[in-house]
């Protein structure tokens, strides 16, 4: 989200969603592939992912060397800039203007990190624990639950370039309904397959966040403005412990079951959030 954010702008505003849609669809791939990994290795060779998880790391060096810098090109369809400064900065970022922007975008990604970590974060202790599956079992509704936010991805992508920024949201209702359905409606390994792909599915409504978070301000703050998502890590710091405590204090289902709180009420920020697909650039 942060590294296409950036570059946005060099592409048209109608296909902006489309290029966060190719990088987003790397993360549930890489989860196909652990998801498939985890279920052929088996509990005894799990330190196995770790070591396949850390090669990325090196290759990211090579690629920073190998793309183009993007000081050489002009904003696509962007006017120039008239406020009169070369750059932004964070003082402006939290000025008058653009504060409540600001502070909207880090909670409702602060938010997004939450409800991921109630659910996704104990789904696989929830299949082993409570319904007492296999590796094999549950490495492939991982998988699968990747593969619904690989179709998703480019889904909600198309939706946000043709319909806008803010309609996207819907997926946030999708992924609540799915958390309840997966945790209360007992269908078997097929009910979890098929409530866990609509889960993923509805995830990746998040897609047009790249483009978005750097649409709603101007190209001075642009690059400001995509670093919001990381920002919402923030927020996000107690959510491994928060969850832990409802775990242990509410109980694994009724504590993953706040996803779809959390959900719903980030659906609702989203919504107070500006529409940008047509609109004039911010100044």
């Amino acid at each position: 989200v942060v590294a296409t954010g950036l570059v946005v702008a060099l592409f048209p505003a109608g296909v902006r969603g489309k290029l966060i849609a190719l990088n987003s669809a790397m993360y549930p791939a890489a989860n196909i592939l652990v998801g498939l990994l985890g279920g052929l290795l088996g509990d005894g060779q799990w330190h196995i992912l770790m070591w396949i998880g850390a090669l990325p790391l090196p290759l990211a060096f090579v690629l920073v060397a190998v793309i183009p810098r993007d000081r050489d090109y002009r904003a696509y369809d962007d006017a120039e800039d008239t406020s009169g400064e070369v750059s932004g900065s964070w003082r402006e970022m939290l000025s008058k203007r653009w504060r409540w922007l600001t502070v909207g975008c880090v909670m409702l990604s602060g938010l997004d990190f939450n409800a991921y970590q109630l659910f996704q974060g104990f789904v696989t202790l929830y299949l082993k624990n409570d319904q007492h599956m296999s590796a094999q079992a549950m490495g492939s509704i991982v998988a699968l639950i990747s593969t619904g936010s690989l179709v998703g991805s480019f889904f909600w992508a198309w939706l946000s370039d043709r319909w806008g920024r803010r309609l996207p949201l819907v997926g946030y209702f999708v992924c609540a309904a799915a958390v309840l359905a997966f945790l209360h409606i007992d269908a078997g390994v097929t009910g979890f397959t098929v409530a866990g792909v609509i889960f993923g599915f509805g995830l990746t409504c998040t897609t047009c966040w790249g483009p978005w978070f750097a649409e709603i301000f101007p190209p001075r703050l642009r690059p400001h403005g995509a670093a919001l998502f990381h920002a919402g890590h923030i927020i996000a710091l107690g959510a491994p412990i928060f969850a832990a405590w409802a775990s242990e204090g509410l109980g694994l289902t009724t504590a993953m079951s706040l996803a779809a709180v959390v959900y719903v009420l980030a659906a609702g920020l989203w919504y107070c959030l500006p529409e940008t697909l047509g609109k004039p650039t911010a100044r």
